[in-house]
């Protein structure tokens, strides 16, 4: 028979049913009735027997909507999320059970009268939403949860938390997107004492940050940085859904004065795309995938020969002063941002095989006419500019492999030849000048330029970006897929002279993910700790001649870790959930 939702399999009928069988039956009525008694007995011993006995697991920090015990919130369907707290290494969750009662006695005797999600599998323990009839408005609300590991064990209940439902009581505009004084979640330290005062700057900085654009590219420092931005921006996102024009064009600004420019109104879907990689939530993409592709093909449609062009007046510090890069490339560039957004969010809004197609043409479209427009014959930008060459590099606009070594090759010498700061270039060129320059090979001018900063000097959108690189290239902390259920660690690591050590921690809705590495003696170490109900993806540097260890032993024979890989001086493998890892890396 099927097991139906919130059923518990009948796994104890089996022994119950072999013990009637092995026991004779008697014909006096005495002996019939010691007998009865008996298979009573041991039927009573076997179903505690086969009674999970309690995990040891404890479910805490408790989340409605993101938000612990909210006030009134206006989501019909708002989702739960918890983190689970435990000594056992490779903990993996594989079945949970909400319960959402209208009073604290009815969930006190374990009745979900609202809600209840059964025994449902599934490791995912956030964004996780209400099922059930419709709540009423005004409605007061109670739940709680446990879960069963793959063990079969039952965790004890959490404690309960609570929210409201008041449909009328939407929440207003968050401003600033980043509030001041809001709850630190992560931290860094590094060898280098200037880049540890631009990661503490950055926490003061952010409130500062003001517009679509600007939040759009803080938005991730902003995350990683503090709990508050998670549902903060999200509003901001909505509200940005709820104003767009006639064209399906979104606003320039928030609250909306009917404009539209470039860079401006692509910034919702920097914001979804962000917060869907961030927290794992299919929903921003699934539930707004229809106005996302609107806005770009209102664009396309505006621009049906694909040259750039113009959406609204760019704002003014797009470009430094004297810049002479057309408009025209940073409206195809900021074209194709969304574009590649659109392609990623696509698997998360299961659109299928045939959005990709579309988007996949698109692309193709935007480079050749890239190519045909603001390339040299022999593969260079036809301009002088920093910020140029950067837009060039991460929005995907370069075709080949060739295109882009002869691009970042050029960008190198304007970096060196121009005594300008290029976090003083554009708030784009501070946005994405360390991670280009990081992911095209050259970390060590990266380390060097970062150093090389006045954290007074630095704008907002400066210091938040400098810091979200310290944080998830420096100290490697990524998430891999889904909100950092499945964890990325692929630490930059610097040459020692540049840079002796780095460390951080991240607190993520799963629990903290921690690293650090050092040089020392010649080799390097690195060390990580990831919370339970997670997977691992580690990548780290060894060189030819090197090899990697973890307490003496080889990595590549230990049973710990699956898909072992090395290639191109990086060695890739992965482990299954939550435990502390510390590795050697030398001859």
């Amino acid at each position: 028979m099927a097991k139906q939702p919130g059923q518990i399999p009948p796994r104890e009928l089996a022994p119950r049913s072999l013990l009637v069988l092995l026991i004779p039956t008697m014909t006096s009525g005495t002996r019939r009735m010691k007998t009865t008694l008996a298979i009573l007995a041991l039927a009573s011993v076997s179903t505690l027997a086969d009674r999970p006995a309690p995990l040891s697991a404890k479910l805490v920090d408790l989340r409605c909507e993101y938000q612990v015990n909210p006030g009134p919130i206006s989501n019909p369907k708002p989702r739960f999320g918890w983190r689970i707290e435990t000594e056992q290494e490779g903990f993996e969750q594989q079945t949970y059970q909400i319960l959402v009662a209208s009073s604290a006695e009815l969930l006190g005797q374990n009745k979900g009268d609202l809600w209840d999600s059964g025994q449902t599998g599934g490791d995912v323990s956030q964004a996780i939403r209400l099922g059930g009839e419709p709540l009423k408005s005004k409605q007061e609300a109670h739940w709680k949860v446990r879960v069963k590991a793959t063990n079969g064990k039952f965790s004890p209940w959490s404690e309960s938390a609570t929210f409201t439902f008041d449909p009328k009581a939407p929440p207003a505009l968050p401003k600033p997107l980043f509030p001041p004084n809001a709850p630190r979640r992560s931290a860094v330290e590094t060898s280098d004492p200037t880049l540890n005062k631009i990661f503490e700057a950055a926490a003061e900085a952010l409130p500062k940050i003001e517009g679509l654009r600007d939040s759009s590219y803080s938005l991730r420092a902003g995350i990683y940085h503090t709990e508050a931005a998670w549902p903060r921006a999200e509003q901001w996102f909505l509200r940005a859904n709820e104003s767009v024009n006639a064209g399906g064009l979104y606003p320039a600004t928030l609250p909306s004065k009917g404009t539209q420019v470039s860079t401006e109104s692509d910034a919702p879907i920097w914001f979804a795309h962000t917060l869907w990689w961030m927290t794992g939530d299919s929903s921003l993409p699934s539930d707004s995938w229809d106005k996302m592709t609107a806005h770009v093909s209102a664009r396309r449609r505006l621009d049906p020969e694909m040259s750039g062009k113009p959406l609204g007046t760019l704002p003014k510090d797009t470009l430094p002063p004297g810049d002479r890069t057309p408009h025209q490339f940073v409206h195809q560039a900021s074209t194709v941002f969304d574009l590649r957004f659109l392609y990623g969010m696509n698997r998360a809004a299961a659109r299928g095989p045939f959005e990709v197609l579309k988007l996949r043409q698109a692309l193709h479209g935007y480079r050749e006419s890239f190519k045909a427009r603001h390339l040299t014959k022999d593969g260079n930008l036809k301009y002088q500019s920093i910020t140029a060459h950067l837009l060039a590099l991460r929005s995907g606009l370069l075709a080949t492999e060739e295109e882009k070594k002869k691009v970042t090759a050029r960008l190198i010498s304007l970096l060196k030849t121009q005594k300008k700061s290029p976090f003083e270039q554009s708030p784009y060129a501070s946005y994405s000048i360390l991670p280009v320059l990081s992911w095209t090979g050259h970390l060590d001018h990266a380390v060097a330029l970062a150093k090389g900063q006045n954290p007074e000097k630095l704008s907002p959108v400066a210091l938040a970006s400098i810091s979200e690189w310290l944080i998830s290239m420096m100290a490697g902390i990524e998430t891999e897929a889904l909100g950092f259920k499945h964890i990325r660690l692929t630490p930059f690591i610097s040459s020692p002279e540049i840079l002796s050590f780095a460390k951080g921690h991240f607190d993520s809705p799963y629990g903290r993910i921690s690293t650090s590495w050092r040089h020392e003696d010649g080799s390097l170490s690195f060390e990580a700790t990831t919370p339970p109900n997670t997977t691992l993806l580690m990548q780290l540097p060894v060189k030819d001649g090197q090899s990697i260890t973890e307490n003496g032993q080889p990595v590549e024979t230990s049973k710990r870790y699956t898909d072992y890989e090395r290639k191109d001086n990086l060695v890739s493998f992965r482990s299954g959930s939550g435990g502390h890892y510390k590795f050697k890396i030398g001859k």
